[in-house]
């Protein structure tokens, strides 16, 4: 096995953590391996100080990747504030396209402890990524009803639209794609019933009867009635 100038074997000089799979599923690089190893042993993170001081990029941001999702997925978050400390990017440096909270949906769903902690760490909760989605957004499309509630207890705007396209709303977003839970959180919480599609000028009401979601129909026409009243 060959050796990279930077001590990395070439079998090792790869991003075997990126974000290509669940996280879970991922195969940690094997500085990774030894670092946390050691920081078990040690129970600080004098070695990993020391390997990455001495590594440049892109292998630097690898061993920091590696460190940082792994821990978000184990919930262990000494180590993801760690790498954050030595220089991992809460959120990318361009103005739009998914930042980490958007990763964190797609490759760590069902997490809302995720998305809190990295929020509280600084990350951007109107943040533009495909589609121009917000966190928001894209929670209420998959049906993430706890990470939504994280999200809006966060202070996310609950009838940003997605700009381009449709300017669907969060609202709109679960009602079409059926998700009842979502849709009464975001009711609860105040989101605009009346709001409509750009283009088609339809509302909730409409594309969730129009999939066949009757009982979000029926929940919106409730609140609209309410509101009304």
């Amino acid at each position: 096995m060959t050796q990279s100038p930077n001590g990395m074997s070439d079998d090792d000089d790869r991003p075997v953590w990126r974000l290509a799979q669940p996280a879970r599923d991922r195969e940690l690089i094997r500085p990774a391996r030894e670092l946390l190893e050691d920081r078990a042993r040690t129970g600080h993170f004098g070695l990993a100080r020391e390997v990455l001081d001495g590594l440049v990029d892109p292998e630097r941001a690898w061993l920091l990747e590696d460190l940082f999702w792994y821990g978000l997925d184990r919930a262990d978050w000494e180590l993801a504030a760690f790498c954050i400390a030595a220089g991992y990017p809460v959120d990318p440096e361009s103005e739009v396209g998914d930042g980490v909270i958007h990763d964190a949906l797609i490759y760590l769903p069902g997490r809302p402890d995720v998305i809190d902690w990295l929020l509280d760490q600084g990350a951007e909760i109107e943040r533009r990524g495909r589609n121009h989605f917000t966190p928001l957004l894209y929670a209420s499309q998959i049906g993430e009803v706890e990470t939504v509630a994280v999200l809006l207890r966060h202070g996310a705007e609950i009838d940003a639209g997605s700009i381009i396209d449709d300017n669907m709303t969060a609202l709109i977003a679960a009602a079409v794609t059926g998700n009842l839970p979502v849709v009464q959180l975001l009711l609860e919480h105040g989101a605009d019933a009346n709001r409509r599609l750009l283009f088609t000028g339809e509302d909730a009401v409409q594309l969730s009867e129009e999939n066949e979601y009757f009982e979000i129909a029926k929940l919106i026409r409730h609140y609209q009635s309410k509101k009304s009243d």
